[in-house]
């Protein structure tokens, strides 16, 4: 593809720019991302030559990041971290003794699997193979 991007201004422009242009044109992110990798702009001149190689890892996995999640990469993993426990599977409940507990062999991933009354209440087991 033969690119008509200023692949440096779009690099100066910084993450959420670039990012944001680049989600809204799509073929540029392969070239952008060939450039990114080959070019000797991907860090800047006053880094020390010892530094120059983790500097420019960091430098390319910090882009890859924010055009993996087309946003703070900080922010987004944080938020699948938020989804992830609205979104479980399992509940925090205390087992004791005398805890009643219900199995659904059909949602079941082994045979120890136990789910409390409140969650098998919620749960959609209409026609499951279930036990009390």
């Amino acid at each position: 593809m033969e690119c008509s991007i200023p692949f440096d201004e779009l690099y100066q422009a910084g993450y959420q720019r670039a990012s944001n242009f680049l989600f809204d044109n799509s073929p540029f992110i392969y070239p952008f991302l060939e450039w990114l990798i080959s070019t000797k702009n991907s860090i800047s001149p006053e880094t020390k030559f010892q530094e120059n190689k983790n500097a420019i890892k960091e430098n390319i996995s910090n882009w890859f990041s924010w055009l993996i999640f087309g946003k703070d990469p900080n922010e987004a993993i944080s938020q699948l971290k938020i989804d992830a426990i609205l979104k479980s599977q399992v509940c925090g409940l205390v087992w004791k003794p005398g805890t009643n507990a219900y199995r659904c062999r059909t949602c079941e991933n082994d045979t120890s699997c136990a789910i409390c009354l409140e969650c098998f209440n919620a749960g959609d087991h209409i026609g499951h193979d279930c036990k009390f």
